[in-house]
């Protein structure tokens, strides 16, 4: 004969049968009054109780707590995972022997509230691990054989730690930013639809530049490309031209001579590296590109034009080259980021042994307009056979 006792033990309740044997009421009575004063340690939004024995489920509060189930959409909805800092963190071994913890804590989660670099002295990990505030979870495969954490490594969930180099990833990033190859940085200056990275051995940098031809077989075709390797203004004024920029093979020049296409000009070399052309032939094609870096209006359509200017080897005073012109596109507003291509093949204009050649970009209004300006960045070449 006997009752059933219901009774709570840090927030769970236990049915306990109580029968009358007298020599175990003291015993039981112990265990009652040590049941009911322990404070509880896990609160908790429900009971728990074991009704899913033999289920692949430790844990399920999804039958009594889901919208599905009928529960309130704000209720008993979340697990609320204890912080840590993670950087100083080190396992308490104390139960650690094989039978417990038999995995040495492999798959354990937790929510880090640190930043910087964990430690490794002590029951830590062997690895260094960067961590920022996130949930992280402890990687230790090998625990069970090796019976160690010093074998595993923490890492975020749900992502990947940071990486840097010549690859930069954040932390749970899945963006990557490649700022070097092979050791030398790639320019910050943002390519151009079309363009590859070549490396520029003056700078030592990869450089964004424009390809628009290869060799077709015969051995003869030879793209020349230039670039203004940073960002350039171009100035509108009253006249039916604007002020010039001349782009040379590796870097940008700026010339305030409005007519310089049409009388010639010498041009400062400073920073400026003209193609030289190593044998006669014949330009066949040209391409180039804009890509705006600001808004602007004009109040009057305008043409953006690239054209090829030459002197002779030696010389510095350039002129245009005859039918070696590209109208790059139209515009009356410019938005930031906005891109115009365009190129022309089937040319056959000639090309001298030793003359120089540079590409100058300006704007061609259809009539007298307001002071403006077209900033971004310019890049093309010319095909030579």
């Amino acid at each position: 004969m006997g009752f059933i006792l219901k009774i709570k033990f840090t927030n769970i309740y236990y049915n306990i049968q109580i029968k009358f044997v007298m020599k175990k009421i003291s015993i039981i009575s112990v265990f009652i009054f040590c049941a009911i004063s322990m404070s509880a340690q896990i609160l908790s939004n429900g009971y728990v109780q074991p009704y899913i024995n033999g289920s692949s489920v430790i844990f399920d509060a999804s039958t009594q707590y889901s919208k599905e189930s009928g529960m309130s959409n704000d209720l008993g909805k979340g697990i609320v995972i204890p912080s840590v800092d993670l950087v100083n963190f080190q396992f308490d071994m104390t139960y650690a022997d094989g039978i417990t913890f038999p995995t040495y804590f492999d798959g354990m989660i937790v929510y880090n509230n640190a930043t910087g670099t964990t430690l490794t002295t002590g029951n830590r990990s062997a690895t260094t691990t960067a961590v920022t505030p996130g949930f992280y979870y402890f990687s230790n495969p090998d625990g069970a054989n090796s019976g160690t954490v010093t074998t595993g490594v923490w890492k975020p969930l749900g992502g990947m730690g940071a990486i840097s180099g010549d690859v930069n990833i954040p932390a749970g990033s899945h963006t990557a930013t490649v700022v070097a190859i092979q050791g030398y940085p790639v320019s910050d200056v943002p390519p151009l639809p079309g363009q590859v990275l070549m490396f520029d051995d003056e700078t030592q940098t990869w450089t964004p530049t424009t390809l628009t031809c290869c060799d077709n077989g015969g051995g003869t075709a030879k793209t020349i490309a230039f670039s203004s390797g940073s960002n350039i203004e171009l100035v509108v004024d009253n006249h039916t031209t604007s002020n010039m920029r001349v782009v040379g093979v590796k870097n940008a020049y700026t010339t305030e001579e409005s007519n310089i296409y049409k009388t010639g000009v010498n041009v400062s070399l400073n920073s400026l590296t003209p193609y030289q052309a190593t044998a006669n032939g014949t330009l066949t094609g040209m391409y180039a590109t804009f890509r705006a870096s600001d808004e602007e209006s004009f109040s009057r359509s305008s043409s953006l034009i690239a054209q090829v200017f030459t002197a002779p080897s030696g010389s510095s005073s350039f002129t245009a080259l005859a039918g070696a012109s590209l109208t790059i596109g139209a515009f009356m507003r410019v938005s930031n980021g906005m891109v115009m291509t365009n190129q022309i093949t089937g040319l056959n204009i000639p090309v001298v042994s030793g003359n120089r050649y540079l590409l100058v970009f300006y704007i061609q209004a259809s009539s007298l307009i307001d002071f403006n300006n077209l900033e971004g960045y310019v890049s093309g070449s010319i095909t030579i056979q």
